[in-house]
């Protein structure tokens, strides 16, 4: 700047007329979420930050990369320059800077030479298989695409038109002109999942698990995240020059995944569950995928002292619903510790690619059930009383049941239907304190009257359901009427094959029943014609809500079956079959058992299906291998395709996200 007089509007502070320059007054800003020093520095017309970073009003702020909502920036003055040469003609001049450099985040539907474009705010969890791009047939030829991506969609090969297709891929984009002046044909950004924050809350006695919204213990992160210290939940991304817009850089294709088998390197960033990595329980029970963010950083080109770094936020997927469930211990046979881990590491980990989360309610440990009395044969049908004994003289019958060592007794009449007897023995065992739950068995075809089906009684110590009485013996001494006592021990449960129409399978899941999900872990399945079994949905009749049973060798690290649990839980959600159609398969419930440690490796398009759940599936009639799962229209039969989407079973088992209230176990 030239010495001289000139007038204010040309940009020079006048002298006094001591010749002293008047202190200036400092400009001072207020940052935004997301700023960054070199970011002012730009705008105020400064080759860099570092002065910004040495003015003693900022020295609060001097050492950030980022600037934090609220933060107050004070612009430096501009140091004048003194000269003896004479006076000149002055020219007013303004310098104009660049833009400062941004990065975000960007999907499906921006070309690789496109300027301006949607920005993601949200990054999907790819479900497809994650080294393939999924786009036709059964997802196992066509590869996922990883060169740089052409400049223009016309250029694009047909691989990448299939990744491209992936809506739930992304990308990086980095504008930065410096960048481009200097000649650089790739820069890097860093992709760091940040870990939400979780605390206990107690109100009215009742203590739930709810999101931390405000602490802060790494400054690195915002408020309510830290950073995680798994090495796996951060990715390092090399960004390419655009041919033509060369002040744009963008990064290959990626996909953010929640198994560890589903990493390509430097395409894929993992954003599962902190199961194995948490802090403490609470941080392994409840930190939810679907509540992580992914921060992507970039250090400006123009910072001079490589401090500011740009940066942009977006959501790891949405958490739209959640899948309420209790799961059941039968006869000890697996760990509290085996169940937390399969439900809040392998279960959410799937589910979380259709946006849903288990939520476990509770989980509940029972003796093989010895709290089931049947009125009328055990064959489905029972006959009228005679309300009389055999011999002579006959004499009254009676029904005794000893339970809980108290004597139960009810007297039946003559002629009095199974109904009618049952309606008598609940009440006597009411009026002693215990709780009931009857069941109607439904033979096919139903009796001729006047018999009727029978009934089980299951008798319970409290209103909840959850203690089971201990019967010790029944006895009916009535000529026409049969009552009996069926013990469900784990040899009895195990002995059956895979039909969901046996009474002792349904005869356990009443013993279970809850409001919500149950998924029961029974010892074992029986062997059957030389296949194993692994696990059962009895989700197909009503009056029953939603159940599973799994064996105890797919819970244990041992024998891990990733898929098991999570499979027979999609038999209730979708209210279907297998999923066998080629062209839309996908590994979730895929038929037949999934070896363990072989669970990424069977054909299949996606890993699970879209959110809202739906897949195609071919219907089974009646008189096939799945007796009882009803044909969906007129003239389907076998081989049909059709597509099913997610049903909310029951009405209180899946649906928006409540409060976790923690158990002792859970």
């Amino acid at each position: 700047m030239s010495s001289g007089v000139t007038s204010a509007a040309a940009g020079v502070v006048p002298t006094s007329a001591g010749g002293a320059t008047p202190p200036a007054v400092q400009q001072v800003l207020t940052a935004r979420a997301g700023d960054y020093l070199c970011r002012f520095a730009a705008d105020a017309g400064f080759r860099d930050c570092k002065d910004f970073r040495t003015e003693a009003a900022n020295s609060a702020i001097a050492n950030k990369a980022v600037l934090d909502e609220g933060d107050r920036v004070t612009v430096p003055n501009k140091q004048e320059k003194t000269t003896e040469a004479p006076d000149q003609t002055l020219v007013q001049c303004k310098r104009v800077n660049y833009r400062p450099a941004t990065v975000r985040f960007l999907g499906q539907g921006v070309a690789m030479n496109q300027r301006g474009g949607p920005s993601l705010t949200r990054l999907g969890i790819s479900n497809y298989i994650t080294n393939k791009a999924g786009a036709t047939g059964n997802g196992t030829a066509d590869p996922f695409y990883s060169g740089k991506g052409a400049d223009t969609p016309e250029a694009m090969t047909d691989d990448e038109r299939k990744t491209f297709a992936d809506p739930d891929h992304f990308r990086v984009e980095v504008h930065d002109v410096v960048a481009a002046a200097r000649g650089l044909d790739k820069v890097t950004v860093e992709l760091q999942v940040l870990q939400p924050l979780y605390k206990r809350e107690t109100s009215g006695g009742t203590t739930k698990i709810v999101r931390d919204r405000t602490s802060r213990p790494d400054p690195d992160a915002p408020a309510g995240f830290k950073i995680p210290g798994n090495a796996a939940r951060k990715l390092v991304v090399e960004c390419f020059q655009n041919a033509s817009q060369k002040a744009f850089y963008r990064s290959r294709y990626l996909r953010l995944v929640t198994h560890t088998e589903d990493t390509i390197a430097g395409q894929t960033l993992f954003v599962g569950d902190y199961y194995d990595d948490g802090a403490n329980d609470d941080e392994k029970r409840y930190t939810e995928i679907l509540e992580q963010k992914v921060r992507a950083r970039y250090t400006p080109q123009m910072c001079g002292e490589g401090k500011c770094r740009a940066e942009v936020l977006a959501d790891v997927g949405e958490l739209k619903k959640e899948i309420r469930l209790v799961v059941h211990i039968m006869d000890d046979c697996c760990s509290y510790e085996d169940v937390r881990r399969v439900v809040y590491k392998q279960c959410r980990r799937t589910y979380a690619q259709a946006h849903l989360r288990p939520h476990l309610k509770e989980i509940v440990k029972h003796p093989p059930p010895r709290n089931i009395l049947t009125i009328g044969s055990t064959t489905g049908t029972g006959q009228p009383a005679s309300g009389q004994t055999p011999g002579t003289p006959p004499r009254p019958s009676t029904i005794r049941i000893e339970v809980d060592g108290k004597t139960v007794e009810y007297r039946p009449g003559a002629n009095e239907r199974v109904n009618a007897v049952t309606d008598g023995v609940v009440a006597a065992l009411r009026a002693q304190g215990f709780v009931t739950r009857v069941q109607v068995y439904r033979p096919n075809p139903p009796p001729a009257a006047p018999a009727q089906p029978s009934r089980d009684i299951l008798v319970f110590r409290d209103a909840q359901f959850r203690q089971y009485a201990e019967i010790t013996s029944v006895t009916c001494d009535d000529t026409r009427l049969s009552a009996t006592f069926t013990p469900l021990t784990s040899a009895i449960l195990g002995a059956f094959p895979q039909d969901d129409e046996r009474r002792e399978h349904r005869l356990l899941k009443a013993c279970c029943e809850t409001e919500w999900f149950d998924a029961i872990v029974i010892r074992s399945f029986a062997v059957e014609g030389g296949a194993t079994l692994f696990g059962i949905a009895t989700w197909m009749h009503l009056p029953f809500g939603p159940a599973f049973i799994v064996e105890r060798a797919r819970m244990t690290p041992a024998q891990d079956e990733r898929y098991t649990f999570s499979h027979e839980m999609g038999h209730c959600l979708m209210h279907c079959g297998h999923c066998v159609t080629a062209a839309e398969r996908e590994q979730l419930m895929v038929m037949g058992g999934l070896a363990a440690g072989n669970a990424f490796d069977m054909p299949g398009r996606r890993r699970i299906m879209d959110a809202p759940l739906k897949i195609k599936y071919q219907v089974l009639k009646a008189d096939g291998s799945y007796p009882g799962l009803k044909e969906l229209g007129p003239g389907s039969a076998f081989g049909t395709a059709v597509s099913r989407a997610l049903t909310f079973v029951g009405g209180s088992n899946v649906g928006a996200p409540t409060d976790r209230v923690p158990g002792p176990e859970w």
